[in-house]
Protein backbone atom coordinates (compact mmCIF):
# COMPACT_ATOMS: atom_id res chain seq x y z
CA UNK A 1 0.00 0.00 0.00
CA UNK A 2 1.42 3.40 -1.00
CA UNK A 3 2.01 6.17 1.48
CA UNK A 4 -0.73 8.22 -0.22
CA UNK A 5 -3.29 5.47 0.36
CA UNK A 6 -2.15 5.07 3.94
CA UNK A 7 -2.47 8.81 4.46
CA UNK A 8 -5.99 8.82 2.99
CA UNK A 9 -7.03 5.88 5.15
CA UNK A 10 -5.59 7.56 8.21
CA UNK A 11 -7.48 10.78 7.50
CA UNK A 12 -10.68 8.85 6.81
CA UNK A 13 -10.27 7.09 10.15
CA UNK A 14 -9.71 10.40 11.91
CA UNK A 15 -12.84 11.85 10.30
CA UNK A 16 -14.89 8.83 11.33
CA UNK A 17 -13.58 9.14 14.89
CA UNK A 18 -14.66 12.78 14.97
CA UNK A 19 -18.13 11.87 13.66
CA UNK A 20 -18.44 9.03 16.16
CA UNK A 21 -17.64 11.47 18.95
CA UNK A 22 -20.81 13.43 18.14
CA UNK A 23 -23.68 12.14 20.26
CA UNK A 24 -26.40 13.03 17.75
CA UNK A 25 -27.09 10.91 14.64
CA UNK A 26 -25.50 12.28 11.46
CA UNK A 27 -26.56 10.89 8.09
CA UNK A 28 -25.16 11.78 4.67
CA UNK A 29 -27.85 11.31 1.99
CA UNK A 30 -27.48 11.29 -1.81
CA UNK A 31 -30.14 12.34 -4.40
CA UNK A 32 -31.50 8.78 -4.43
CA UNK A 33 -32.21 9.03 -0.68
CA UNK A 34 -29.47 6.46 -0.13
CA UNK A 35 -27.33 6.67 2.98
CA UNK A 36 -23.67 7.28 2.13
CA UNK A 37 -22.17 7.82 5.56
CA UNK A 38 -23.26 7.80 9.19
CA UNK A 39 -21.75 8.06 12.65
CA UNK A 40 -22.04 5.54 15.48
CA UNK A 41 -24.93 7.41 17.10
CA UNK A 42 -26.96 6.62 13.98
CA UNK A 43 -26.48 2.90 14.63
CA UNK A 44 -27.90 3.30 18.12
CA UNK A 45 -30.79 5.45 16.87
CA UNK A 46 -31.79 3.00 14.12
CA UNK A 47 -31.15 -0.11 16.19
CA UNK A 48 -28.54 -1.44 13.75
CA UNK A 49 -25.36 -3.22 14.76
CA UNK A 50 -23.00 -2.35 11.91
CA UNK A 51 -22.33 0.36 9.34
CA UNK A 52 -22.68 -2.16 6.51
CA UNK A 53 -26.32 -2.75 7.47
CA UNK A 54 -27.09 0.93 6.83
CA UNK A 55 -24.84 2.18 4.02
CA UNK A 56 -26.65 2.17 0.68
CA UNK A 57 -30.11 1.75 2.23
CA UNK A 58 -32.91 4.31 1.93
CA UNK A 59 -32.74 6.88 4.72
CA UNK A 60 -36.48 6.84 5.41
CA UNK A 61 -36.45 3.05 5.78
CA UNK A 62 -33.48 2.91 8.15
CA UNK A 63 -34.18 5.99 10.28
CA UNK A 64 -37.97 6.16 10.42
CA UNK A 65 -39.20 2.71 9.35
CA UNK A 66 -41.17 4.17 6.44
CA UNK A 67 -41.85 2.67 3.05
CA UNK A 68 -41.66 5.99 1.22
CA UNK A 69 -40.08 9.43 1.51
CA UNK A 70 -41.05 11.15 4.78
CA UNK A 71 -43.83 13.77 4.37
CA UNK A 72 -41.78 16.30 6.37
CA UNK A 73 -38.65 15.83 4.25
CA UNK A 74 -37.64 19.08 2.47
CA UNK A 75 -36.72 16.95 -0.58
CA UNK A 76 -39.98 14.93 -0.65
CA UNK A 77 -40.81 16.19 -4.18
CA UNK A 78 -37.54 14.76 -5.53
CA UNK A 79 -37.98 12.99 -8.86
CA UNK A 80 -36.01 9.86 -9.87
CA UNK A 81 -34.34 11.62 -12.80
CA UNK A 82 -33.00 14.48 -10.68
CA UNK A 83 -29.29 14.29 -9.90
CA UNK A 84 -28.97 17.00 -7.24
CA UNK A 85 -30.88 18.83 -4.52
CA UNK A 86 -30.39 22.36 -5.89
CA UNK A 87 -34.05 23.33 -6.19
CA UNK A 88 -34.91 22.28 -2.64
CA UNK A 89 -32.62 24.75 -0.89
CA UNK A 90 -33.10 28.47 -1.44
CA UNK A 91 -30.12 30.74 -2.02
CA UNK A 92 -28.02 31.15 0.02
CA UNK A 93 -27.80 27.43 0.59
CA UNK A 94 -28.83 27.49 4.24
CA UNK A 95 -30.01 24.58 6.32
CA UNK A 96 -33.64 23.54 6.69
CA UNK A 97 -35.11 22.20 9.91
CA UNK A 98 -38.18 20.27 11.05
CA UNK A 99 -39.65 19.27 14.41
CA UNK A 100 -41.45 15.93 14.44
CA UNK A 101 -42.88 13.28 16.75
CA UNK A 102 -41.39 9.83 16.33
CA UNK A 103 -41.52 6.51 18.16
CA UNK A 104 -38.02 5.49 19.27
CA UNK A 105 -37.84 1.98 20.74
CA UNK A 106 -41.50 2.16 21.67
CA UNK A 107 -41.21 5.61 23.27
CA UNK A 108 -42.78 8.72 21.76
CA UNK A 109 -40.00 11.24 21.25
CA UNK A 110 -39.76 14.78 19.92
CA UNK A 111 -37.04 15.08 17.29
CA UNK A 112 -35.51 18.19 15.75
CA UNK A 113 -34.12 17.54 12.28
CA UNK A 114 -31.52 19.73 10.58
CA UNK A 115 -30.81 19.30 6.86
CA UNK A 116 -27.50 20.81 5.72
CA UNK A 117 -26.87 21.03 1.97
CA UNK A 118 -23.39 19.86 0.90
CA UNK A 119 -22.42 21.94 -2.10
CA UNK A 120 -19.60 21.44 -4.59
CA UNK A 121 -19.15 23.48 -7.78
CA UNK A 122 -22.58 25.12 -7.19
CA UNK A 123 -24.24 21.71 -7.11
CA UNK A 124 -25.83 20.23 -4.00
CA UNK A 125 -24.91 16.61 -4.44
CA UNK A 126 -25.75 15.46 -0.92
CA UNK A 127 -27.50 16.51 2.26
CA UNK A 128 -26.35 15.97 5.84
CA UNK A 129 -29.22 15.22 8.22
CA UNK A 130 -28.68 15.74 11.94
CA UNK A 131 -31.20 14.21 14.34
CA UNK A 132 -31.56 15.86 17.77
CA UNK A 133 -33.74 14.35 20.47
CA UNK A 134 -35.31 17.36 22.21
CA UNK A 135 -37.93 15.41 24.18
CA UNK A 136 -36.46 16.36 27.57
CA UNK A 137 -36.20 20.01 26.53
CA UNK A 138 -39.87 20.08 25.50
CA UNK A 139 -40.88 18.25 28.70
CA UNK A 140 -38.96 20.83 30.75
CA UNK A 141 -40.65 23.67 28.88
CA UNK A 142 -44.07 22.12 29.55
CA UNK A 143 -43.19 21.67 33.22
CA UNK A 144 -42.11 25.32 33.47
CA UNK A 145 -45.35 26.35 31.77
CA UNK A 146 -47.37 24.33 34.29
CA UNK A 147 -45.47 25.96 37.15
CA UNK A 148 -46.17 29.43 35.73
CA UNK A 149 -49.84 28.52 35.24
CA UNK A 150 -50.08 27.28 38.83
CA UNK A 151 -48.48 30.50 40.08
CA UNK A 152 -50.95 32.54 38.01
CA UNK A 153 -53.79 30.39 39.31
CA UNK A 154 -52.66 31.03 42.89
CA UNK A 155 -52.71 34.79 42.30
CA UNK A 156 -56.10 34.50 40.62
CA UNK A 157 -57.59 32.46 43.49
CA UNK A 158 -56.16 34.89 46.03
CA UNK A 159 -57.86 37.77 44.21
CA UNK A 160 -61.16 35.88 43.99
CA UNK A 161 -61.03 35.03 47.70
CA UNK A 162 -60.43 38.71 48.52
CA UNK A 163 -63.33 39.84 46.32
CA UNK A 164 -65.70 37.27 47.82
CA UNK A 165 -64.58 38.02 51.34
CA UNK A 166 -65.87 41.60 51.19
CA UNK A 167 -69.59 40.82 50.55
CA UNK A 168 -69.45 37.79 52.84
CA UNK A 169 -68.05 39.92 55.65
CA UNK A 170 -70.79 42.48 55.01
CA UNK A 171 -73.49 39.82 55.25
CA UNK A 172 -71.96 38.42 58.44
CA UNK A 173 -71.94 41.84 60.12
CA UNK A 174 -75.52 42.51 59.03
CA UNK A 175 -76.73 39.19 60.40
CA UNK A 176 -74.90 39.83 63.68
CA UNK A 177 -76.56 43.24 63.94
CA UNK A 178 -79.99 41.72 63.34
CA UNK A 179 -79.41 39.00 65.95
CA UNK A 180 -78.34 41.57 68.52
CA UNK A 181 -81.50 43.60 67.98
CA UNK A 182 -84.17 40.90 67.62
CA UNK A 183 -86.12 42.02 70.72
CA UNK A 184 -86.24 45.70 69.83
CA UNK A 185 -85.91 45.65 66.07
CA UNK A 186 -87.50 48.41 64.04
CA UNK A 187 -89.22 47.29 60.77
CA UNK A 188 -87.47 50.03 58.81
CA UNK A 189 -84.09 49.09 60.31
CA UNK A 190 -84.78 45.45 59.47
CA UNK A 191 -85.67 46.30 55.87
CA UNK A 192 -82.52 48.37 55.37
CA UNK A 193 -80.37 45.56 56.72
CA UNK A 194 -82.06 43.05 54.41
CA UNK A 195 -81.41 45.39 51.45
CA UNK A 196 -77.75 45.53 52.44
CA UNK A 197 -77.58 41.73 52.54
CA UNK A 198 -79.29 41.57 49.16
CA UNK A 199 -76.67 43.89 47.66
CA UNK A 200 -73.85 41.79 49.13
CA UNK A 201 -75.44 38.57 47.79
CA UNK A 202 -75.84 40.14 44.36
CA UNK A 203 -72.19 41.21 44.36
CA UNK A 204 -71.01 37.73 45.38
CA UNK A 205 -73.21 36.14 42.70
CA UNK A 206 -71.74 38.47 40.05
CA UNK A 207 -68.19 37.49 41.07
CA UNK A 208 -69.05 33.78 40.79
CA UNK A 209 -70.76 34.38 37.42
CA UNK A 210 -67.66 36.18 36.09
CA UNK A 211 -65.43 33.30 37.20
CA UNK A 212 -67.68 30.73 35.50
CA UNK A 213 -67.79 32.84 32.35
CA UNK A 214 -63.99 33.16 32.37
CA UNK A 215 -63.44 29.41 32.81
CA UNK A 216 -66.11 28.29 30.34
CA UNK A 217 -64.64 27.48 26.88
CA UNK A 218 -65.91 29.47 23.93
CA UNK A 219 -68.55 27.80 21.83
CA UNK A 220 -67.08 26.33 18.65
CA UNK A 221 -68.64 27.90 15.59
CA UNK A 222 -68.48 25.97 12.31
CA UNK A 223 -69.04 27.26 8.82
CA UNK A 224 -68.58 26.09 5.25
CA UNK A 225 -65.89 27.76 3.12
CA UNK A 226 -64.41 27.22 -0.32
CA UNK A 227 -60.64 26.64 0.04
CA UNK A 228 -60.02 26.55 -3.70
Amino acid sequence: MSSLQENLLERAGELQSILDGITEPLVLIDPGFRIRRVNRSTLEFSGQSSFSSIIGKKCYEVLYNRGDVCPYCPMKEMQPEEENFNQYFEYPKSDVNREIFHSVRGQKETLYLDFYPIEKDNVIGSVLEKVSNITRIREKEEENLRIRNLASLGIFISGVAHELNNPLTGMSLTLQSLLNNLTSIDPEFFRKRLDMMKEDLTRAAMIVTDIISFAKPDRLMTTTVDIY
